[in-house]
């Protein structure tokens, strides 16, 4: 997640919820992956998950979900 100022009233209820990515950090690294002309561009965790097994997904998904 970036750090910005969209939905800051949702994330205040749901406990202040405040991601360290700063928008000039992540937008730097997409510039440089199209720059690279990457057909996929990820970043910290989707960055992994673009290189992940489809077991490694599955087990994300799960875990994702079970919060639910």
């Amino acid at each position: 997640a970036v750090d910005t100022a969209l939905n800051r009233e949702g994330r205040a209820e749901r406990g202040g919820y405040a991601p360290d990515l700063k928008p000039p950090e992540f937008v730097a690294a997409v510039m440089k992956g199209l720059a690279a002309d990457q057909f996929e561009i990820g970043f910290g965790y989707t960055e992994r998950s673009l290189r992940a097994s489809r077991d490694e997904i599955d087990r994300s998904f799960a875990q994702m979900n079970s919060r639910w």
